[in-house]
């Protein structure tokens, strides 16, 4: 179907996802996905950055700019955070949805679009509709389709295999050991509250890839990764140290605080670590851990 969709739910919850799946399963999934966020548009740079422009239509019009709806001719165009939008450029969205068509800014003519439009927001459109911050008339223009999205808190099932799927996902990205959750992991996870939803699974799952090398991911671990400078992972500015680095330093205070827990005891720390004995010895010479004793607090 071309109809419209709208996509709603709290913020993190997959609407991005879920927008590409749509696009992925219709006939438009070999041609373009575009994507905007529209709490990123100002007023001033909506026409331009929607529909285009030709050269010399204003100042710094150097050259010609397609303009998001004409970058997804014949594909799909997901506008974001469609709530965002002020009461001007809702009407300018409004105008194209009923004409099927843009004039590029400078242009002398139209241009037809053959565009599927998917939008989403983590707002209450109706509410905002009540206090007059949302145009009737576009609201019932794209909420033709509507799917919401529950956060994870209801859909707690969910929870691992994304966390499993991140994982293998990461792993294309962060080459190291394949990683496996445990069940004492799995259980963890599913306690959590994840109030960032498929998100928050998303960055946690990339911190593990990141900072571990261990092939299980046990509850300790992940216990210990997540209060690793705090819950949510930001990847480095080039001026912070190197990915190795960060890794290494993890490694270090991680196996360093499970030896002291265990008195120092090598085959319990192996245990505790999903490693095996002999690779233990290794990763302790290679960090400079003195084995076979307590160590001092980190």
């Amino acid at each position: 179907t071309n109809a419209p969709v709208l996509i709603t739910g709290e913020s993190g919850t997959g609407k991005e996802l879920a927008a590409r799946a749509l696009h992925t399963l219709s006939r438009r999934k070999d041609d373009p996905f575009v994507q905007i966020n529209c709490a990123a548009i100002p007023d001033t740079l909506v026409e331009s950055e929607l529909f285009g422009y030709e050269r010399g239509a204003f100042t710094d019009a150097r050259q010609s700019n397609k303009g998001r709806f004409r970058l997804a001719q014949n594909g799909t165009l997901f506008l974001d955070e469609i709530g965002d939008l002020s009461l001007i450029a809702q009407s300018k969205i409004l105008l194209v949805l009923e004409q099927q068509e843009v004039f590029p800014l400078g242009g002398g003519r139209s241009e037809k679009l053959d565009v599927r439009f998917i939008f989403a927001t983590n707002q209450d459109l109706e509410k905002m509709l009540a206090e007059g911050k949302f145009r009737q008339d576009l609201f019932y223009r794209i909420n033709v389709a509507s799917i919401t999205l529950a956060p994870l808190r209801e859909r707690r099932e969910d929870i691992v295999p994304m966390a499993e799927y991140f994982l293998q996902r990461f792993e294309k990205i962060y080459p190291g050991t394949p990683k496996k959750l445990t069940d004492d992991a799995r259980t963890y996870l599913l306690s959590m509250e994840w109030e960032g939803n498929v998100r928050q699974v998303r960055n946690v799952m990339e911190k593990i890839s990141i900072l571990s090398n261990a092939d299980k991911i046990t509850a300790r671990l992940l216990k210990n990764i997540l209060e690793y400078k705090g819950q949510e992972f930001n990847p480095p500015s080039p001026t912070h140290e190197t990915l190795h680095a960060a890794r290494e330093n993890f490694e270090r205070t991680y196996i360093q605080s499970i030896m002291n827990e265990l008195n120092g005891n090598v085959q319990q720390t192996a245990a505790v670590l999903g490693l095996n004995r002999s690779h233990l010895y290794r990763k302790l010479e290679q960090l400079g851990i003195e084995p076979g004793k307590p160590l001092s607090a980190v």
